[in-house]
């Protein structure tokens, strides 16, 4: 969420002109930013699952 919220951001208002391109330089970079806005924003939920011991089963498919 935080990477599609960075990038509507990015796009509309930190570097509305000339509109980012998914081919350019300047979309990668505000891309990684994005990925690293999202880690920065998961944290504190995974880090308090992995603390409680919460972890997600596998599922088993029935030809297994």
């Amino acid at each position: 969420m935080a990477l599609f919220a960075w990038l509507t951001l990015a796009h509309r208002v930190v570097l509305p002109e000339p509109p980012l391109r998914p081919d350019s330089a300047t979309f990668g970079f505000a891309d990684q930013l994005g990925l690293i806005a999202g880690f920065i924003a998961a944290w504190p939920t995974a880090s308090w699952q992995l603390g409680r011991g919460l972890t997600i089963e596998q599922r088993r498919l029935p030809y297994d």
